[in-house]
């Protein structure tokens, strides 16, 4: 998995945290932050737990959309927040049983990314991506503004996916 170009043209500090698998690459000068393996883990294997340090009613650019409608989370461990978005992404953050997996071979020294709209419906802060891959997606606003083929390669949280049945209900309604 290459890291995302953009970030390979800045220079940085690395932080080491609680994990000794994981470091943190701060980009030199704005202070963006990306999580990176020290480790390999395998497709299909079990990262790490992770839990919810807050609960709220209300997105932002740190939350984790759990649910339909109303439910995000923050992070808990926090470096998880560092996570960022790529269209081919590397980890799934799975929800029902809230374990981070890989969802593609991770080497020593890259970036742990996922796919944002894998767990968000319509995003707070929509962006340009610039992630690098021949997939690009380009702006990401969350799974609600891309069309069911596209998303059809994704692990997707169940909220998205009962939200894509709805959707797909309603159209028929309408027609």
């Amino acid at each position: 998995m290459a890291t995302n170009p953009f970030l390979e043209t800045l220079s940085f500090v690395v932080i080491d945290i609680e994990d000794p698998r994981f470091e943190i690459h701060e980009l030199q000068p704005d202070g963006h932050r990306a999580l990176f393996a020290k480790t390999h883990f395998q497709a299909g294997a079990v990262i790490r737990s992770f839990g919810s340090s807050q609960t709220m009613t209300q997105p932002d650019r740190y939350t984790v959309q759990t649910a339909a409608a109303d439910r995000h989370i923050i992070l808990d461990p926090e470096f998880l927040l560092y996570i960022n978005h790529n269209c081919r992404p590397n980890v799934f953050f799975d929800l029902r049983t809230m374990q981070l997996r890989a969802v593609a071979p991770i080497h020593e020294g890259d970036e742990l990314t996922f796919f944002y709209p894998s767990t968000e419906w319509s995003m707070s802060e929509a962006f340009d991506c610039h992630c690098g891959s021949a997939h690009c997606l380009g702006r990401i606003q969350g799974a609600a503004h891309l069309d069911d083929d596209t998303l059809k390669s994704y692990d997707l949280s169940d909220h998205i996916k009962d939200l894509l049945w709805l959707r797909k209900l309603e159209q028929r309604k309408a027609r």
